[in-house]
């Protein structure tokens, strides 16, 4: 029953930690094109967003998850390695958006880097290669 409770916080954590990374994604795409004339007031709210509900929903999503794979003891199963270097990844990519979206906010005049088109994505394909790897545990 415990194990029940923990995936289903998980997967709460999850949805709101890939949640948070689209927007984040989707404001930085735009921010690359162009800025509408409200734009910093959106950063704003977009940053306090990041700190206080996206950040803390990873690292749920982290701690839950790994009391999961020691509970279930996964840790020899493959797809579990893959889908830990995936999320990493994804970790790492959260990671670069906030650390974009702080420079934005901070600074009007900073232009983010084209690359930033690519956040959302790599975001989605993460996620559907980690979704695949648990359900269908391929390996």
């Amino acid at each position: 029953m415990l194990y029940l409770w923990l995936k289903a916080l998980h997967l709460a954590a999850v949805v709101t930690w890939i949640g948070g990374m689209i927007m984040l994604g989707l404001t930085l795409r735009h921010a690359v094109a162009g800025r509408p004339p409200d734009f910093q007031r959106l950063l704003a709210a977009l940053h306090g967003w990041d700190r206080r509900v996206t950040g803390p929903a990873m690292g749920l999503a982290w701690i839950l998850g790994i009391w999961m794979v020691v509970d279930a003891g996964w840790l020899g199963a493959n797809w579990l390695w893959v889908k830990l270097v995936l999320v990493a990844l994804l970790s790492g990519l959260h990671g670069f958006l906030a650390g974009n979206l702080r420079r934005l906010a901070g600074d009007a005049g900073w232009t983010p880097p084209p690359s930033l088109r690519l956040a959302l994505p790599v975001t989605l394909a993460g996620l559907a290669v980690i979704a695949a790897m648990v359900v269908v545990k391929p390996f």
